[in-house]
C-alpha cells in the first residue's frame, strides 16, 4: 500500500517533489494545496500540479498571510462608534504590516511544511515577498507626517478621548482636546474652551463607565456634560471609510424605486433615516 508499481513509497515522492505541498500520511500520498489524496506515479503527481485545484491551493498561502490585515480593515468600514475605535485597528494595521514574520504567514507556512524546516522557510519568504512592495508603501503611508493616512491617524487618535472606560489607556489632557480642531466641525473656540472647561467631570465619569452599558448609552445620560455629549454628536459623523455612505446609496436605490419617484424631499430624508438607523440606539 503506498507504491507504484516499481516499489517506490509515498515518502520517496515527497522527496522528488520537494517544491510542491506533497506530504506522505499513514501510507498515501495527500496534497496539502487541495486537501485531496493524489496516486503515487510520477506521472498522476505531474498532472496534478499543474491542474486548476492545486494553483487555487497554492494561493492559499498568500491569502492567509494576508487574512488577519484583511479582517482589522473590515472594522473600519462600520459607522457609528466605529469612529471611536478606529485608531486601534489603525494601530493594529501598523503593527501588522510591521512585522517581519507575520503569524498569519508563519502558521500557513508550518502546516504546508510539515516538519521540513527548510520548506517552511521558504514558503515564509515567499508569502514576505509578495507583499513586500505594498508594505513598503503602507509604512511611509502610516509614518510620513505629510501623509493624508498620517493626518487621519492622528484625528483618530484624538477621538479616543470619547471612548468611556479607556481613559488610562489615552487619557484625554488639554493638548488632546485642542488636537480636535483638525476637524472642521469641531474647530470651535467656545466648543473647545467648554470641552476643557467639562474635562474635570468628564475623567471622573469616564473612569466610572458602566461595561453593561454600550458607549452611546453612557453618553447619553451625560447630561452635566452638555458641551462633551454636544461634541462626540459630532465625532460620530466621522467615518473611517466610505462604506457607511455607499451602503446608503444602495438603500436608496432600494427605497426609492420608480414607484416613488415623486415622493418628497423631506419624505424621503425621514425614509432613510428611518431605515438606516432601524434597531440602533441615537442620542
Amino acid at each position: 500500500m503506498g507504491k507504484d508499481r516499481v516499489g517506490v513509497g509515498t515518502a520517496q515522492r515527497v522527496q522528488e517533489f520537494p517544491n510542491e505541498n506533497l506530504q506522505a500520511d499513514n501510507g498515501k500520498l495527500v496534497c496539502r494545496a487541495c486537501n485531496c489524496e493524489i496516486g503515487v506515479k510520477k506521472s498522476v503527481i505531474a498532472l496534478h500540479i499543474v491542474s486548476g485545484p492545486y494553483a487555487r491551493g497554492q494561493e492559499r498561502l498568500e491569502k492567509e498571510a494576508k487574512q488577519q490585515l484583511l479582517v482589522r480593515e473590515s472594522f473600519l468600514e462600520g459607522d457609528g462608534v466605529v469612529c471611536l475605535d478606529a485608531y486601534i485597528h489603525l494601530q493594529e494595521i501598523a503593527i501588522t504590516i510591521g512585522l517581519e514574520d507575520d503569524p498569519n504567514a508563519r502558521t500557513a507556512a508550518e502546516d504546508l511544511a510539515n516538519g521540513d524546516a527548510a520548506r517552511q522557510e521558504q514558503l515564509q519568504e515567499r508569502a514576505k515577498a509578495c507583499v513586500g512592495p505594498v508594505v513598503q508603501y503602507i509604512r511611509r503611508r502610516f509614518h510620513h507626517v505629510d501623509s493624508q493616512l498620517y493626518k487621519a491617524v492622528a484625528l483618530f487618535k484624538s477621538l479616543r478621548m470619547f471612548c468611556p472606560g479607556k481613559s488610562d489607556q489615552l487619557p484625554a489632557t488639554v493638548a488632546s482636546v485642542n488636537q480636535l480642531r483638525q476637524f472642521g466641525a469641531l474647530d470651535n473656540d467656545a466648543l473647545i474652551a467648554g470641552l476643557i472647561d467639562e474635562l474635570p467631570a468628564h475623567l471622573v465619569a469616564a473612569t466610572d463607565y458602566n461595561a453593561v452599558l454600550s458607549q452611546l448609552q453612557w453618553w447619553k445620560l451625560q447630561e452635566h456634560l452638555p458641551r462633551w455629549q454636544a461634541a462626540v454628536k459630532i465625532a460620530l459623523a466621522i467615518v473611517p471609510s466610505s462604506a457607511a455612505a455607499e451602503r446608503v446609496f444602495s438603500l436608496l436605490n432600494s427605497v426609492a424605486s420608480s414607484l416613488q419617484k415623486s415622493m418628497l424631499e423631506d419624505c424621503l430624508e425621514a425614509t432613510m433615516m428611518l431605515q438606516y438607523n432601524r434597531g440602533r440606539l441615537l442620542i
